[in-house]
């Protein structure tokens, strides 16, 4: 599983060099550039140009220059990668007094190993520098350690060290048991710049849990609870328990019970259902504990009635302090996500009824836990709860598992085979785009035209785009933004967050930001989106930017127009660039003026028609909406006053 890079480059340099006699070729002295002066080549940009022109086998500056202007043309990380780890070779070479032609060799085979490990198979980041420096140096001794074996061959030394180096370390990190510092990159590799913006945007929305476990895991309760005790809680979740979660259910007049609470039975957690967290199989039930009056505890049996159950591999979940004989399982049960387990109780280390979980890595009672997070869950708000991913629950919030409304599900929908055609129109946008749904070798479903393309996925919990890969004026930028997820709660309820890298509303960014996008986080934008219900059946997903200081908040909002069935009838995106707006129709055709009365076009069938496509929904001062009939209006050119 390794990739190819230029081995069989180097491996046919080998075959030819050595047929050549047999095929009566008249080869060159052997390494031309090994048969230069043995003196030092220098440290100064001049012999950093040299060794890049080598690459072409022209050690001059000016081939070097073009070289140089080509690699920073295609990517400023990769520029600077190859300038760090050149120089530090460079100054290496001249300290130990090695001769020109070995240094020509090393350093541009270290220049291609940094840009490889720092850039493209690793994610550009501190980390990702360091090791590709590393590499460099690795590749210059190969280079330098063979420079006069392979001489006596004759054999061309080429690009070997760059190949050997980097295979060596790609080989060397994925011994590791996190991938991690740096990460790979474990998507399609592009440029160092879109490698970063894949990882950092995936990162930034929450797709990459804070454990990075293959099992997705569920709140262990029904309804809504709330934390009592989170991560290096105060009481008993520090050092190696620090990651275990308290719940218990909190009433409107802020009380654990009821009446003086003297009872278990007062409690309003105790006897709850607790669920699986994930789908598993039972390894350990206690159920004998008897509860705790309340305000003691029971320390010779710490974790009272619990159920533990496997996942995967070195990934187990534990629920403790159940009621008394209330577990419904048995050991070697395989469970499924949300069955009961058994109900909430105050056996063990409990002084009230209330729900211990975490997650451990091996079937002991009480391991060591291992970090946490909920793949989705709606952190209570008062506003009907706010879906986030990879949630960690903190002390006082309310916390329950996205209630699926089945509409929201069957809406969102893009079959496969379908196509619509979109008119676009807005600051930088102007034309007609046909998308289609598409699915490659992969299984991976994607939004596609001849412009580029989003890929997508559905789970359980949402409809979430991943990647994108297209031209700014693009229809499918526009969905990029105003549609980068979906939660699939109840219309008028789900409301989620989801972030966008800031050239999606700043504009192109500078070249010279590439250079220090490696160091220094890229300043996005959080964005809160909210699914409602019009007249019509008609679905709209508004979003606007979050900022906790009104002053910085950015003029980002956008909205879509959804039917379901039929997919996305508009979209309209406001920023600071100005307004962008795309509408569903039939792409014009010409036809003579005697009969164009009578020619019709649709593009799409169901109860969104041609004609109803003509409507459009604009966003006005202050977010207000106006629907109308007819072409929609130009957009504002004062860009300042699209807001107020």
């Amino acid at each position: 599983a390794l990739p190819v890079l230029s081995v069989p480059a180097v491996a046919l340099a080998f075959l030819l060099r050595g047929a050549a006699g047999h095929l009566q070729l008249a080869p060159g002295p052997p390494e031309t550039m090994l048969a230069a002066s043995v003196a030092p080549l220098g440290a100064g940009p001049t012999a950093l140009l040299a060794s890049l022109g080598a690459l072409v086998f022209a050690p001059t500056w000016k081939a070097g220059l073009l070289v140089g202007a080509a690699l920073l043309w295609h990517s400023r990380i990769g520029f600077l990668l190859a300038w760090l780890a050149g120089t530090a070779l460079l100054v290496l070479a001249e300290s130990l007094q090695i001769g020109r032609p070995a240094t020509l060799v090393a350093v541009f085979n270290g220049c291609l190993t940094a840009v490889a490990l720092g850039g493209v198979w690793f994610v550009p980041s501190r980390s990702s520098f360091a090791l590709a420096l590393a590499g460099a140096l690795a590749a210059g001794l190969v280079a330098w350690g063979l420079a006069a074996p392979w001489q006596l061959l004759g054999w061309p030394l080429s690009v070997l060290p760059f190949n050997a180096a980097s295979l060596l370390f790609l080989v060397a990190c994925r011994a590791r048991l996190r991938d991690e510092y740096p990460k790979s990159v474990d998507f399609l590799p592009g440029t160092p710049e879109q490698n970063l913006a894949v990882f950092e945007t995936r990162l930034r929305r929450g797709l990459n849990p804070a454990a990075p476990y293959a099992v997705a895991v569920s709140l262990p309760f029904q309804g809504e609870w709330l934390c009592t005790q989170g991560v290096d809680g105060p009481l008993t979740h520090r050092g190696a328990w620090r990651h275990g979660f308290d719940f218990e259910i909190r009433d409107a007049r802020g009380s654990f019970h009821r009446g003086f609470g003297r009872e278990v039975g007062d409690h309003h957690c105790y006897g709850l259902p607790v669920i699986a967290a994930a789908d598993g199989t039972v390894v350990k039930v206690v159920g004998d504990v008897p509860d705790n009056p309340i305000g003691t505890i029971n320390v010779a049996r710490n974790w009272g009635n619990l159920v533990l159950l496997w996942h995967a591999p070195g990934l187990y979940s534990l629920v403790a302090h159940l009621q008394p004989g209330s577990s419904t399982v048995r050991e070697g049960q395989g469970v499924v996500r949300g069955q009961a387990l058994g109900a909430c109780g105050n056996s063990g280390r409990s002084p009230r009824p209330h729900l211990h979980f975490q997650l451990q890595g091996t079937a002991v009672v009480g391991a060591p836990t291992l970090p946490c997070a909920f793949a989705v869950a709606v952190k209570g708000d008062g506003q009907g709860g706010l879906a986030l991913r990879s949630a960690i629950p903190a002390v006082d919030e309310r916390w329950s598992n996205l209630a699926v409304d089945a509409d929201s599900l069957a809406a969102f929908d893009f079959p496969l085979g379908r196509s619509w055609n979109y008119q676009l129109e807005g600051t930088g946008v102007r034309g007609w785009e046909t998308i289609s749904v598409e699915i490659d070798l992969l299984g991976e479903t994607a939004l596609a035209s001849d412009k580029g393309r989003l890929a997508f996925r559905r789970t359980a919990h949402e409809l979430l785009t991943t990647t994108c890969a297209a031209a700014p004026d693009s229809f499918l930028q526009l969905v990029r933004m105003a549609l980068p997820s979906v939660s699939m709660g109840a219309p008028g309820r789900a409301r989620w967050r989801d972030w966008l890298p800031s050239a999606d509303w700043r504009g192109r960014r500078p070249p010279w930001r590439d250079l220090v996008a490696p160091f220094v986080p890229n300043q996005g934008i959080e964005m809160e989106y909210r699914l409602d219900r019009q007249r019509g059946g008609l679905l709209v997903v508004e979003g606007q930017a979050v900022s906790r200081d009104p002053r910085s908040l950015p003029p980002v909002r956008t909205r879509v127009l959804f039917a379901p069935g039929e997919g996305i009838v508009r979209i309209d995106v406001a920023t600071a660039r100005g307004l962008r707006s795309a509408r569903r129709g039939a792409v014009p055709v010409l036809v003579p003026s005697r009969r164009r009365e009578e020619t019709s076009h649709e593009s799409t069938s169901g109860p969104v028609r041609a004609g109803a496509e003509r409507d459009s929904v604009l966003l006005a001062r202050g977010g207000a909406v106006e629907t109308q009939g007819g072409p929609p209006p130009a957009p504002p050119r004062d860009r300042g006053r699209l807001f107020p």
